[in-house]
């Protein structure tokens, strides 16, 4: 443009032909400030900067129309965090306001504060309150309101205005019902004597998910009513330690003993208070180990005498994988007669599945059999009597993993010699297999079943 002084009008693009903001004369050295009217940045829509038309009087056709932008300044996004989204009457509402950009991340710190106009607004009472507010980009305003009493019962709203921009959210406020909750008492898998402290994990949820969050009191009843209580906070799940000596007074001992575990969580919001507990009773074992001897059927003089070893968990859970080391069993049999009593001792090992079968011979002036077992550090025992009648034990035996889909194994114990056995397979579908086993005089007898699955026999 030259030196003199020139007449030009301002245009907003893409408004009515005509809109003109100012038609106006200036000197080039003069400085001019105008206010865009908001009509135009409503126009610009979603657009980043408002496009400009400059129309002058220069006799230059470059400099007789201009073109320009002006960029628009976007508000920050408003995030608002409510203590929670349920309510009743004489608890509090508790809030937070913070600015972010459009990825809701929190803006850097600013000098410049923006304007707010705070407002909760119930759905029959309308606006209850509303107050203006201050915040500066990177702070975080805090507030809170109590809700008095039933008046308060019903849909909420929590808006807040910036500028034209107007962000808001819900919340309701209703009559208390107990929440559905969940409190779950949690031990590890076997608890011992010999352990010095009992591990008490504790859990608490609401059935929606929603941790429980306040102080847990658990109450441990041991021996002689002894009683040991801990207080911590908790925010859905929490693990007590409590000394094995403060509940048990007598450690060396065989008997099983129990204890009695109470957790209670209690919340409080505002000036209201709720308490949930959950109560358990747990088992603690003088050994980690169970051992059994099962009697299959009495035996007949100068017939093997048959017996099931079981040796499992404490709580009845079977071993995990064993050891050559831990699958050895030590067996002492004593045979009483009229005159005597002969004493065998042997080792055997159980299977993996924890078990063994063990047969025993017996001649034809034995009178008595006692069959005692050890296993670690637990034993049992058994005495079996001669039969005076015919007795058969029928056992499906537990089947190696490559056999269980082509078969199972049977296996007969008698009180007597067996020599033809008719056995029927019963399956679930109704079909039904006879079987003639030939026992060769024995008392003891183990047959494969093939092509029959274990799980499809009636038991």
């Amino acid at each position: 443009m030259d030196t003199a002084a020139s007449t030009f009008e301002i245009e907003n693009i893409g408004m009515e032909e005509g809109d003109v903001i100012v038609t106006t004369t200036l000197d080039p050295k003069q400085v001019q400030l105008y206010l865009i009217p908001p009509e135009w940045s409503h126009a610009a829509g979603d657009h980043e900067a408002i496009q400009l038309d400059i129309v002058t009087s220069s006799k230059t056709p470059a400099e007789a129309r201009l073109t320009g932008q002006i960029k628009q300044a976007q508000l920050p996004k408003v995030l608002i965090q409510l203590s929670d989204t349920l309510h009743t009457p004489g608890d509090f509402l508790k809030f937070r306001i913070l600015l972010t950009d459009e990825l809701n991340k929190p803006l850097p710190r600013r000098k410049h504060p923006f304007n707010l106009t705070i407002a909760l607004q119930h759905e029959s009472q309308h606006t209850v309150a509303s107050w203006a507010a201050k915040l500066l980009p990177g702070d975080i305003y805090s507030g809170q309101y109590l809700f008095a009493d039933d008046r308060d019962i019903g849909d909420w709203n929590i808006t807040v205005t910036m500028g034209q921009q107007t962000t808001s959210k819900r919340f309701q406020v209703m009559l208390y019902s107990a929440p559905i909750h969940k409190i779950t008492i949690k031990t590890g898998d076997l608890i011992t004597l010999q352990d010095e402290v009992i591990s008490i994990n504790v859990e608490a949820l609401y059935t929606f998910g929603k941790m429980l969050r306040g102080t847990l009191t658990v109450t441990v009843t041991g021996d002689d009513d002894r009683i040991v209580k801990r207080s911590t906070p908790i925010a859905g799940n929490k693990i007590v330690m409590i000394p094995m000596e403060a509940i048990i007074t007598d450690r060396h001992t065989s008997a099983t003993r129990t204890i009695h575990v109470n957790a209670t969580v209690s919340t409080t919001n505002g000036l209201t208070q709720r308490v949930y507990s959950q109560a358990k009773s747990i088992k603690i074992y003088a050994s980690p180990y169970k051992l059994d001897v099962l009697r299959m059927v009495d035996f007949t003089p100068g017939q093997n005498a048959t017996l099931l070893i079981k040796a499992s968990k404490a709580n009845g859970n079977p071993l995990k994988e064993l050891s050559h080391s831990k699958s050895n069993v030590s067996v002492r049999v004593k045979f009483n007669n009229e005159d005597s009593i002969i004493t065998r001792m042997f080792v055997t090992s159980l299977d993996k599945d924890g078990t063994a079968m063990l047969s025993v011979p017996t001649d034809s002036i034995t009178e008595l059999l006692t069959v005692e077992v050890q296993y670690q550090d637990v034993s049992a025992s058994i005495t079996l009597e001669p039969a005076y009648s015919l007795q058969l034990h029928v056992l499906i035996a537990n089947s190696k993993p490559f056999e269980r889909n082509e078969g199972f194994k049977l296996v007969l114990v008698a009180s007597h010699p067996m020599d033809g056995v008719l056995a029927v397979i019963r399956k679930h579908d109704g079909e039904n297999i006879p079987l003639l086993l030939y026992c060769n005089h024995q008392n003891y007898y183990e047959h494969f079943v093939p092509l029959v699955r274990r799980d499809d026999v009636k038991r």
